[in-house]
């Protein structure tokens, strides 16, 4: 930290919380705890998406609406990221455009899919984009999640929540933060 320079970098804050690198929500961290060391060795990151997928099969999703400044989706959702990173737990990328000085979120969201659908999901994790049927990435500046009936299991780099509503907003440049100068982490 001595040794390198001080860049200005985003932090988002979602209500009243902040963080840096990834609020996650759903079935998140129950994969990171269920997907097992002998996975890991074989498969690398790769195993919490193996995991992921056999998790979303069995999982109930959560009904709502995200709306942003320029779309709004509504249905069910299984797994929801904001993104100022790149990776989410164990290394595993999730907005690989994410720069954590753009100014900008990346918002990932896979909806409900059923055991016919794991073929094209797979495609859509390997190339995640707005107008995908499951599989969605888009960036903005402000989002707001809400769910119909039930509180949102969340974490905020790792610290839990429940929420029902949520306003994710991005602080461009808000925070100093000692980097390497060729940090991938940095667009500017």
């Amino acid at each position: 930290a001595i040794e390198n320079e001080c860049y200005k970098v985003d932090i988002i804050k979602a209500n009243e919380n902040f963080f840096l690198n990834v609020a996650s929500g759903g079935f998140g961290a129950e994969v990171t705890a269920q997907t097992s060391a002998m996975l890991k060795r074989v498969l690398g990151g790769g195993a919490y998406t193996v995991t992921a997928l056999f998790k979303l099969l069995d999982l109930t999703p959560y009904v709502g609406r995200i709306i942003g400044q320029n779309y709004k989706f509504s249905g069910s959702t299984l797994f929801f990221a904001v993104c100022n990173g790149r990776q989410a737990g164990g290394g595993q990328v999730i907005a690989p455009n994410a720069y954590i000085d753009d100014g900008l979120m990346d918002i990932f969201s896979i909806k409900r899919f059923s055991a016919i659908d794991i073929p094209q999901v797979l495609d859509e994790l390997n190339e995640p984009k707005i107008d995908n049927k499951f599989v969605k990435l888009l960036q903005d500046r402000r989002v707001k999640l809400w769910l119909r009936l039930q509180d949102f299991p969340i974490n905020f780099d790792g610290e839990p929540a429940k929420l029902k509503e949520i306003d994710f907003e991005v602080g461009p440049g808000v925070l100093k933060l000692a980097l390497p100068k060729k940090t991938p982490l940095l667009k500017g």
